[in-house]
């Protein structure tokens, strides 16, 4: 996937790509087996994207586990995002996160959101929950780095070059990261589909650097990753270190 400055992709919102963890709705298999019919959890809402209150009640009272309540709450916040009531989706993943705290896709789509409202810095912290909740996350891995890119073009065109500099270099050193669960990910099975080099890190590797004014290192590392995938090695670049 290609990405340039300017036209870096904003991270599309979950729903049924995990859909054992992050989907709206319940997995069919767990509905078959689970000793109670499947539970319709297809909202009831207001113009505004808020639960009418019969709903809200309703989803403690029909016996739902902690975890069905906070996909409840993931799904309405979902269906408010596509529908462009960003901020009622917020609270919808508040609220899953309340709900239950262990669960990683409310954090990462209230990222997703607060990329879309241009509020980059509350994005990074969201991904960064999302990811010590699901450190396999590659989805998380890879996003926050275009959330660094985004604030530190944000506060670069606000003049605060200082301040966009030390965005710019967590983005290269958190591209380092994304190599890595990528690859771990391939390697453990889960992702079989996606490959085992993460491109977009790659690519925003080079952005970044870069951004910093280390052209050189960025050729370098190009260099570098080529050199690792002619040896089968593509996990990361050699000598993959931090700035």
């Amino acid at each position: 996937r290609k990405a340039r400055l300017g036209e870096l992709p904003h991270p599309v919102l979950h729903d049924t790509a995990w859909v054992l963890e992050h989907g709206g709705e319940p997995h069919p298999a767990a509905a078959a087996t689970s000793g109670r019919p499947a539970l319709s959890l297809a909202p009831a809402t207001q113009s505004d994207g808020s639960l009418c209150a019969s709903d809200n009640s309703s989803l403690g009272a029909v016996g739902l586990t902690v975890r069905e309540r906070a996909r409840a709450h993931l799904k309405f916040g979902n269906l408010c995002a596509r529908s462009g009531k960003l901020e009622r989706a917020l609270e919808h993943y508040a609220s899953a996160a309340s709900v239950d705290p262990t669960f990683a896709a409310p954090r990462y789509n209230c990222a997703g959101v607060c990329q879309r409202l241009k509020r980059f810095s509350e994005a990074i912290v969201h991904y960064e929950a999302a990811l010590a909740l699901k450190p396999g996350s590659v989805e998380a891995a890879t996003n926050v780095v275009v959330a660094h890119l985004n604030a530190g073009q944000q506060l670069s065109s606000s003049g605060q070059p200082a301040e966009s500099l030390s965005h710019y270099r967590a983005a290269a050193d958190k591209c380092h990261r994304a190599l890595r669960v990528q690859a771990a990910a391939f390697d453990a099975g889960w992702q079989p589909e996606a490959g085992r080099f993460n491109c977009e890190a790659f690519a925003n590797l080079n952005i970044a650097l870069r951004l910093c004014g280390e052209q050189q290192r960025a050729v370098d590392e190009t260099w570098r990753q080529l050199d690792a995938l002619s040896r089968g090695d593509d996990s990361g670049p050699a000598g993959a270190r931090g700035l």
